[in-house]
């Protein structure tokens, strides 16, 4: 399934989210034009996650094509062992899909999970 999240700078966006054993949660995130990057933050409530993200599409867990990012890894670990735990991802806007300022996130349960995912963005100054 897919869901547009989307963000502002004035407005965080939170949205919770549970994802079964082996599935994906998907987001499409529409980016303001003026971003300069985003950072996405997943708080785990009960479970196991693990989020990708994808420049170009939907993300998979295919090790040479499915993703572009994926956490936890050694640069992105949980705040903590205990829920509720913190992971805190950010996207450069190399890793924009630059053609309609997007970015592509999927939460895949390790386990039966829930978890609230929020996305910021940074803005650049306007001219």
């Amino acid at each position: 399934q897919t869901c547009a999240l989307p963000i502002s700078s004035l407005m965080e966006e939170e949205r919770y989210g549970d994802v079964s054993v082996e599935n994906f949660n998907y987001y499409e995130v529409q980016c303001s034009k003026n971003a300069q990057s985003a950072t996405v933050t997943i708080t785990l409530n009960s479970g196991d996650v693990e989020m990708y993200h994808s420049t170009t599409k939907l993300p998979s867990r295919d090790t040479s094509i499915g993703h572009t990012t994926k956490a936890p890894s050694a640069s992105y670990a949980w705040s903590q062992v205990a829920t509720p735990k913190v992971l805190t991802v950010p996207i450069p806007f190399a890793q924009f899909n630059k053609m309609q300022h997007k970015i592509y996130i999927g939460v895949y349960g390790v386990e039966a999970s829930a978890y609230t995912i929020k996305v910021t963005q940074t803005l650049l100054p306007r001219e």
